[in-house]
């Protein structure tokens, strides 16, 4: 398992904070054993004292005063005094006890630690002008004396302790306020607040958390198309909906033999059975894109779907023509079929809707790269560009009406557009067949371009990739 940044950031922590503590205990201890283990100021100047009234009789050679001034001491002051030469020799006429004999190279200086648990300690003072050392025993009342117990407790519990806190706090400072700004992020996506971002808040940090947001605004903004989608899915089946749905009452107010109603209604009704399978079909694409693979999917002729959908239309706009051109042999996979098949109806209906004379269906097979060149470049605006030069299935349709102003072009693939507001009513437009288009030109990976002159009408032209070239694009 490859550990993360946030991993190697709380070991940093833990180690240096470790490595902190435990220096700091040992200064700490350093210093407080220190201060706590020397000999007391007062008691320091009186042992220098003594050396200094020891070396005044030394410089002036008047050994008798010494050895009585050291006699003094030993029987007054209940302290074992003497006057040793770096060879440990006594200057003075004073026997050493047996018991110190041993402990002579053993001599603490004034400013050095005396810890509670020695019994004898002998103080060595250098005398400054002759070469001998003041020895003297440390007397009981001068030997420190520190409060172990508060000390233990100190460096033990206390230190700790704190460091243990301060470093705690960092730590979940550190961990819990990103998690509580992603418990607000939450908070603000069950209220169906679903562009709520999170990583801009977690400023230029690099680690497990920030790609936690990274992953929580993914699912929200997943979370928001899938929403936007299945709102357009809903809008966009009561528009597919309401076609076979006028049919039907144009059926039921015809003189058309029983027979033949009966067989109209019934082909109908499974239309709307077909719309109904297929919503749930992309619905379930829009959720599980792996399941909308077309590998799997077989071969159908144009010419068939065309006829199909002309056959249709010319049912519901009799009064008017549609003069096609389609090249025999032409194939597309089933996949893109039922696109291509609600794509081609909504396009042919809007051109019989809005065309004053005949409607114009042409088919061939080609390639992006050459067959476009068959058109005027500056006379098409592309709407959906997928550039490839593999071959495909080109289908134009081609109306007589008055055509789209240039600038509203760009806008009449928008949901609910209507050019002609109330000429769309009029005709019974939703304002949804164009964006119902574009959606599924690029759910197939297709192309899509239209164009309109006010001498040629409106054109719009399709390019439906062939199965083995679809997904490569």
């Amino acid at each position: 398992m490859v550990k993360g940044k946030l991993y190697w950031v709380l070991i940093a922590s833990v180690a240096l904070g470790s490595l902190l503590l435990f220096a700091l205990l040992y200064w700490a201890n350093d210093r407080i054993s220190q201060s706590l283990t020397l000999i007391d100021s007062a008691h320091q100047a009186q042992l220098q004292t003594w050396a200094d009234k020891a070396e005044s009789y030394l410089t002036s050679n008047d050994y008798h005063e010494l050895e009585h001034y050291l006699a003094y001491l030993n029987k007054d002051q209940q302290v074992a005094a003497f006057v040793l030469t770096h060879q440990l020799q006594p200057l003075s006429g004073l026997t050493i006890p047996p018991e110190l004999l041993g402990k002579l190279n053993f001599q603490r200086q004034l400013d050095w630690p005396v810890h509670s648990h020695w019994d004898e300690v002998l103080i060595g003072i250098p005398l400054n002008n002759v070469q001998a050392s003041f020895v003297v025993r440390l007397p009981d009342h001068m030997h420190p004396k520190p409060s172990l117990g508060s000390l233990k407790f100190i460096l033990t519990m206390l230190i700790p302790l704190s460091a243990l806190l301060l470093l705690t706090h960092f730590l979940y400072r550190y961990i819990i306020g990103p998690l509580r700004t992603l418990k607000e992020a939450s908070k603000q996506l069950a209220t169906a607040t679903l562009d709520y971002q999170v990583r801009p808040l977690f400023g230029n940090r690099r680690d497990e958390l920030s790609e936690l947001a990274d992953t929580f605004d993914n699912m929200a903004c997943r979370i928001q198309q899938l929403v936007k989608s299945q709102r357009q899915l809903i809008g966009d089946l009561s528009h597919e909906i309401r076609t076979p749905l006028t049919r039907i009452r144009l059926l039921l107010s015809s003189h058309l033999p029983d027979a033949e109603r009966r067989k109209r209604l019934e082909h109908e009704i499974s239309v709307m059975q077909l719309l109904l399978d297929n919503a749930v079909l992309l619905a379930r694409w829009d959720i599980e894109p792996e399941a909308a693979s077309l590998d799997s999917f077989g071969l159908v002729p144009v010419s068939d779907l065309l006829t199909m959908v002309l056959d249709d239309v010319n049912f519901e706009f009799s009064d008017r023509e549609i003069v096609t051109a389609i090249e025999p042999e032409l194939m597309l996979c089933c996949g893109s079929a039922f696109g291509m098949t609600r794509a081609m109806e909504n396009i042919i209906r809007n051109a019989m809707l809005y065309s004053d004379d005949s409607v114009y269906v042409s088919a061939w097979q080609g390639d992006q790269g050459s067959d476009l060149s068959r058109f005027n470049a500056s006379e098409w605006t592309t709407v959906v560009d997928h550039q490839s030069s593999n071959p495909g299935v080109f289908i134009c349709v081609q109306d007589q009406g008055p055509g789209v102003a240039l600038n509203e072009l760009n806008h009449i693939f928008e949901p609910f557009y209507r050019v002609d507001k109330s000429r769309s009513r009029s005709h019974g437009g939703s304002g949804l067949g164009l964006p119902i288009v574009r959606q599924q030109i690029m759910q197939l990976q297709g192309a899509l371009w239209v164009r309109s002159l006010p001498d040629k009408g409106f054109a719009i032209c399709l390019f439906f990739p062939e199965l083995e070239h679809i997904n490569e694009l």
